[in-house]
């Protein structure tokens, strides 16, 4: 959640990118321990994270697509130029509506809860508080 009001502004595309790949990493060890955790509280967890995930998925391919394709400009024709420019801005619709989906998705998340249920129970079941852990910025690909 600390990539949280960065990913819900949508101003900086690596805050999307560094929480989808957090939520990514948190569900693989959610996996390798899940015997760690009582089944049904887990179930309910892991759906919770794979939602985020899912949710986030689909923005972060948006973002990826536009960067790409808007790299791509300096180096096409004019008449190139119009179809990229046509498929970014419809790709950048598509995102603006992704925006309003984390939106809700976050509004849900609080609504119900979640964040500070789910810090509570993985200390419950772990021993290990979130105020105890130190974060990172995941690393790209290359860097």
């Amino acid at each position: 959640m600390s990539y949280r009001d960065g990913t819900v502004r949508g101003d900086d595309i690596e805050d999307l990118h560094a929480m989808r790949v957090s939520s990514r990493r948190l569900r693989a060890a959610m996996d390798a321990f899940a015997a760690t955790f009582p089944e049904k509280s887990f179930r309910r967890n892991l759906q919770q994270v794979k939602r985020i995930t899912d949710t986030l998925g689909h923005a972060r391919d948006l973002d990826v697509a536009i960067d790409s394709l808007s790299r791509l400009l300096p180096d096409l024709t004019a008449g190139e130029q119009v179809g990229v420019i046509a498929l970014i801005e419809e790709y950048r619709d598509r995102r603006n509506g992704e925006r309003r989906r984390i939106r809700r998705l976050f509004r849900d998340l609080d609504e119900s809860g979640f964040p500070r249920r789910f810090e509570r129970w993985i200390a419950k079941h772990t021993g290990i508080s979130a105020k105890k852990l130190t974060f990172r910025t995941p690393r790209r690909a290359g860097d």
